[in-house]
């Protein structure tokens, strides 16, 4: 469930250290989190781009059949074809396509191709599929069309280019029709409507499938053009502003972009409309699409069906392929038999300390003759800007039959894919694991993953005599409180309980009402206890030195780790584990950290280093860092003159204060205390 916002628009960023509203909030209810996002109609003119374009179509080219998928088909037909794009920047526009189908009257299926980053219409793609019997179509959709050479190259009337400069930058509400995304959904079902008006296609019987930003794109598809019968997206999906290669990127776009680009053109909006059989497809590994986001996009389409691969190949020929889509999209097509299709997995801790592992297998099971588990316990992704993969190894599976007694066709039971993972391998963490079957003939299906979560246990630890306590009782009993505000004075954060509790300004700017210690450090042991509130995000940090946050936030329902959940240093590295408790709990952070090293300019000559505890399990080890990223963060943002002079001080010095970031969230905080290390 969500929190939406009725009668206004909400820009709210839950993830990172500060949220404006532009609006009072009006009216909170709870909405179904598919309930969240726009119509695809009140964005794109479904039935005009339900309506066939006008085309220009080049001589026919007649090729040989060599690949042998299909005997009946001997000789290839293959077309360039130009169509009408939407407008512009107020032109008219084109897109080039090779439509390519087996020789004869057909009526046969249809399939619509979609290149991904770096790529355009490959006519060799289409090929392989017209030689299995399909008429398809690969358009370019970065405003290119592909010579007689072999090379690509930009129309003058190609509408927008491909880069990440077209895909994200900031755009006004109703500018939106400028953006590549939505230019880019308009041309496929163009394509689309192009391939079934041609009196060879059987315009009941398409599919489609995406390779990278061209499964991006089918995911999104799948939620707008009711027409396809089975979309098979290939490493692409949706939610790339919580983690993927471009989260950063997208954190850039000025506000309110990210929430407005979300809003338009992230998969996760439409995907969840999908009325067609879907199967999403990826590595375990892929450098642009982690796992977490995938699978966020899965969850969404009600009966999806998944196979990943342990460190699939990226690239269009690796992903265009593979032998699971084409057994897949035929059997949806052509009615051939299907892939076992792997359901939901389910995880349980033992008293033994074993992890059990189980996923019914929800069709097709008798395809299904042998099963593993795959795990790893590498941290893997993002380490220090470079892209690490993760080792992945595998423990036997077996498959259970179940024993029906079936009736009339109720009451079927699931066959089911289970494995027993032993201690020594469940102590471990991170531990991410999938099921995987195969058929006779070696093809493999599988369920998603999961992250199979330690068991956190904080610390309460009292100050060290060599400490410094800036909040929480002494040993004498007495209530210290050595925190301040960003003018310096007193703090306005209520006390309860011996609790300090973060607590909103009435007037002015909101989320800025920060606090800082009246003690100033460079090195040091770091401890924090807090408590989140039951209900809510819960969203906080601990600013060290005003520049470096180590995330506050209600987690415990994260399915991986990434740059802005609990754990995180924020922006700069995930953790390694899950390790948040739920809200209404008290927590801990236990922190050495060394900051970096300035010369008398304030500029950075020797990296900071962060070492972190969540709750006991380590979550940061030794992770260097530079430059702030964050430009919320109190000494970038600068907003009175005492903390301007506290950052000449640590410019000059490099000592500063704790900070304790106020979100609007009533989270608590309790025994607060540092261990000055030099």
């Amino acid at each position: 469930m969500r929190l939406f916002v009725t009668g206004i628009f909400r820009i709210f960023n839950v993830l990172g250290c500060f949220c404006v509203f532009g609006l009072i909030l009006a009216q909170l209810v709870i909405l179904p989190e598919c309930a969240w996002g726009k119509n695809p109609a009140e964005v794109w003119n479904l039935e005009a781009l339900k309506t066939p374009p006008v085309a220009k179509w080049s001589a026919v080219t007649e090729k040989v059949s060599e690949n042998g998928e299909n005997e009946s088909v001997k000789k290839i037909l293959v077309q360039k074809v130009w169509y009408t794009g939407e407008p512009f920047r107020g032109k008219d526009t084109r897109v080039f396509a090779f439509m390519a189908r087996p020789e004869g009257d057909g009526p046969f299926p249809g399939i619509v191709l979609v290149h991904g980053g770096g790529g355009t219409a490959f006519s060799w793609w289409a090929e392989m599929w017209a030689e299995r019997g399909y008429a398809a179509i690969a358009m370019d959709l970065a405003g290119c069309e592909v010579l007689e050479d072999g090379s690509r190259e930009w129309m003058m009337d190609g509408g927008p280019r491909q880069g990440d400069d077209e895909k994200f930058k900031y755009f006004e509400e109703n500018d939106y029709r400028e953006m590549w995304s939505y230019h880019a959904i308009a041309n496929i079902m163009k394509a689309h409507s192009l391939l079934i008006a041609q009196p060879y296609v059987d315009a009941d019987r398409t599919a489609a499938t995406g390779i990278s930003w061209g499964g991006y794109l089918t995911s999104m598809v799948a939620g707008i053009d009711d027409r396809f019968k089975v979309v098979v997206p290939v490493y692409g999906c949706g939610d790339l502003e919580r983690n993927s290669v471009w989260t950063e990127r997208i954190e850039q776009i000025p506000w309110p972009g990210k929430d407005r680009w979300k809003h338009f053109f992230d998969p996760i909006q439409y995907v969840g409309n999908a009325k067609c059989r879907i199967c999403f497809m990826a590595g375990t590994d892929d450098f642009a699409y982690p796992l977490d986001i995938h699978y966020n996009t899965y969850k969404k389409v009600r009966q999806a069906e998944v196979r990943l691969e342990v460190h699939m190949p990226h690239g269009h020929r690796q992903g265009a392929d593979v032998p699971e889509i084409m057994t897949y999209i035929d059997s949806v097509i052509l009615g051939t038999t299907g892939l076992p299709s792997v359901g939901e997995l389910k995880w349980t801790r033992n008293e033994d300390g074993t992890i059990s592992v189980s996923a019914p297998i929800v069709r097709n099971s008798s395809a299904a003759v042998s099963a593993k588990l795959h795990y790893t316990t590498d941290v893997g992704g993002y380490i220090s800007t470079k892209w690490t993969n993760r080792e992945w190894k595998e423990l036997q599976a077996e498959i259970v039959r179940a024993e029906n007694d079936e009736k009339d066709g109720k009451n079927a039971k699931n066959d089911t894919v289970y494995a027993q993972i032993p201690k020594e391998i469940a102590e471990l963490t991170p531990l991410r694991v999938f099921l995987e079957v195969s058929t006779a003939d070696g093809q493999r299906m599988s369920s998603h993953y999961a992250f199979c979560k330690p068991i956190p246990k904080p610390n309460f630890e009292a100050v060290p005599e060599n400490g410094i306590l800036l909040f929480g009782r002494n040993s004498a009993g007495e209530l210290v409180n050595r925190f301040r505000d960003m003018s310096g004075g007193p703090v306005n954060w209520k006390v309860e309980d011996d609790t300090l509790i973060s607590t909103k300004v009435e007037k002015g700017l909101m989320n800025n009402n920060h606090i800082h210690s009246d003690v100033d450090f460079r090195d040091a042991r770091i401890h924090a206890e807090f408590q989140l509130p039951e209900r809510g995000d819960g969203n906080s940090g601990l600013y060290i030195h005003g520049l470096y946050e180590m995330q506050i936030l209600n987690s415990v329902h994260a399915r991986d780790v990434n740059k802005l959940d609990a754990g995180a240093f924020y922006l700069f590295a995930p953790p390694i584990t899950l390790a948040s408790m739920p809200g209404g709990e008290w927590q801990s952070y236990d922190i050495i950290y060394r900051a970096p090293r300035r010369d008398e300019n304030g500029k950075i000559v020797e990296k900071g280093r962060m070492t972190a505890w969540l709750n006991g399990l380590l979550v940061q080890d030794n992770f260097e860092f530079e430059d702030a990223r964050s430009q919320w963060h109190p000494m970038r943002r600068q907003d009175t003159d005492h903390i301007r002079a506290k950052w000449e001080h640590q410019k000059k010095t490099g000592f500063a204060p704790l900070f304790l970031q106020d979100h609007n969230n009533a989270t608590k905080f309790r025994n607060v205390w540092i261990v000055p290390m030099d």
